[in-house]
């Protein structure tokens, strides 16, 4: 079957994977044994989040379930169809505290991670809710939609502090500044946003020949990153200035400024839709100056990465590709161990 995600746990001990096949499982980072396959899951997962601290797993379905388990034993604590629509995207708040899920049908519903109680829901937008981020204090949410609008929220009460509706396509991604000073937007229209999350005033954007479904931010506000089709740009933020471009001719999956605020790590496609015979890779690059600092090529035959996850403090990268495998890479052991 198809892997779909894979992920470290926040403290990189465990794997936590999910396939077409609709389940979920957890393995042990350090042996690559099996640990845990979470029983009941009918339909297939969209995302899913994992507290170190409340030792749960949060899975977020297409059919519109969310399930809480608890992880040593793999028992389902909670489960619910609060939102009746496929959920679309999972964060969870930096205390572990609270899991918000977003929907298709426009809905933001959020949930207490301990004991997967329902706490609050509200109407966020006009369509597709397709991301969705915690801010650093957990006091605020926000959301980007294909209703070409970007919110921000609060989390206590669900009151909208402000909307962003300057896009003229649809925003596929959103991120907050580790301070909260500064909220980023990407759209189809090959635009990033910066916005002053406190003013509620757009400050500054960032244009591209590309349209956008990703965006990050440096924990610094040193640097902003978009990707988009086969593209990643870095700009300085403060001035505005393109740095540097990465072409890689095939589709852009994923992107994440690293925890130390120096690198990036991209997921790219081998795709044969774009008549290239070359794997899907994973490269990281130093942030500043846009040099490669390592590569991973992805593992197997007749799989393309579908997912990354990387434990930079430990120096491990996770890929998951489409021919249902998860191989766990180190810069000193190029494919420690694989599961399938």
């Amino acid at each position: 079957t198809n892997v779909q995600h894979a992920t470290f746990s926040p403290d990189g001990t465990r794997i936590i994977s999910s396939s077409s096949d609709c389940t979920s499982i957890i393995w042990d980072a350090n042996t690559g044994a099996f640990l845990m396959i979470p029983k009941g899951e009918v339909t297939e997962l969209s995302g899913y989040v994992y507290s170190k601290k409340n030792k749960i797993l949060v899975t977020g379905q297409i059919d519109g379930y969310i399930r809480f388990w608890k992880t040593g034993y793999g028992q389902l604590l909670k489960s619910s169809n609060e939102h009746n629509s496929w959920i679309t995207a999972i964060a969870l708040s930096e205390d572990e505290s609270k899991v918000a899920t977003v929907s298709k049908s426009g809905q933001i519903s959020i949930w207490e991670t301990s004991s997967g109680i329902f706490l609050n829901k509200w109407d966020a937008h006009d369509r597709w809710v397709v991301d969705v981020k915690f801010s650093f204090d957990g006091k605020k949410i926000i959301t980007g939609s294909w209703d070409k609008t970007a919110a921000v929220w609060e989390v206590a009460t669900g009151k909208l502090i402000f909307r962003m509706n300057k896009h003229r396509g649809n925003v596929d991604a959103v991120d907050i500044s580790r301070d909260g000073r500064y909220t980023l937007t990407a759209s189809w229209d090959s635009t990033i946003q910066i916005w002053q999350t406190n003013d509620r005033k757009l400050f500054k954007t960032l244009r591209t020949e590309t349209p956008l479904a990703l965006t990050r931010i440096s924990l610094d506000n040193r640097f902003v990153v978009g990707g988009g089709g086969g593209t990643v740009y870095c700009w300085d933020f403060a001035t505005g200035k393109l740095l540097y471009t990465k072409q890689f001719g095939t589709q852009v999956i994923d992107l994440e400024i690293t925890e130390d605020g120096k690198r990036i790590n991209i997921l790219y496609s081998g795709n044969p839709q774009f008549f290239n015979d070359r794997p899907g890779q994973f490269t990281q690059y130093d942030l500043a100056t846009g040099k490669e600092v390592f590569e991973i090529e992805s593992p197997g035959e007749n799989g393309d990465p579908v997912s990354f996850s990387a434990d930079d403090k430990n120096k491990q990268y996770l890929l998951a590709t489409s021919n249902g495998k998860v191989t766990l890479h180190s810069l000193t052991e190029p494919e420690k161990k694989e599961s399938e």
